[in-house]
């Protein structure tokens, strides 16, 4: 069963245009802000690399934001997840078949904007910087900020509107990377812990135990709010 809403969500995000015309803008405007840095003042490898890293989180980022935020609040305002949760599928069958299912669409929006990014940079002769470990690890570090986001949003999606709950997704996010010295940011995923610059070294076990211990909080609370405000069905 959880497989099965996985692959529901997949579909219903990515049946939506909103993750393709942001990684296509997000790609060009990579590309021109790259090919115009490197024609200005010649730009290295590593600021070519944190820029292809930062589009692929901006990218996911805004898939989560937007897309990720209505899947729960939308069940909720139409009634359905009140059948859901009347067949034979537990609050966090629901719960974590969402997550795995808004998982994969930003991973597929990561990946288009991935490979966007890579042809970017081999336009703008930077061959090596698409070929280097410290690319791919940025980008893995990148997707696992976006996992954590994934799970807020779906925490977020329970109890705010589909207006405010991006505005809410977007405040966390700020909370913990603009702003981490904040004393806000403690109750929020310190997101500069990824070390999103290319030139910082970061332990990825640690890191993937981080991102691990915060998706599991946001789902428990996601999980809490279902099964202790049980979702009434819609009327006619």
């Amino acid at each position: 069963m959880i497989l099965a809403i996985a692959t529901h969500t997949l579909r219903e995000c990515l049946r939506r245009p909103l993750p393709y015309v942001v990684a296509a803008t997000i790609v060009m405007l990579t590309a021109a802000s790259q090919l115009l840095h490197l024609v200005a003042f010649g730009a290295g490898v590593a600021e070519a690399i944190n820029l292809a890293v930062s589009a692929v989180l901006l990218a996911g980022l805004a898939t989560v934001a937007f897309v990720g935020t209505a899947l729960i609040r939308t069940d909720l305002d139409r009634g359905t997840l009140a059948l859901l949760l009347s067949q034979p599928v537990g609050p966090a069958a629901y719960v974590l078949g969402r997550f795995l299912g808004l998982g994969a669409a930003a991973l597929c929006t990561c990946a288009l904007t991935a490979g966007g990014a890579a042809v970017a940079l081999l336009l703008a002769g930077a061959p090596d910087g698409v070929l280097s470990t410290a690319l791919l690890l940025g980008w893995i570090r990148a997707f696992l900020a976006i996992l954590v986001l994934a799970a807020a949003a779906l925490a977020v999606s329970a109890f705010a509107s589909r207006i405010l709950a991006p505005l809410l997704l977007l405040a966390v996010f700020l909370a913990g990377d603009v702003a981490p010295a904040a004393a806000a940011s403690r109750l929020v995923p310190t997101f500069g812990v990824f070390g999103l610059d290319a030139g910082r070294p970061t332990p990825r076990a640690w890191l993937s135990l981080y991102a691990m211990l915060y998706c599991i909080v946001f789902l428990v609370a996601t999980y809490l709010q279902l099964a202790l405000r049980p979702p009434k069905r819609a009327e006619g």
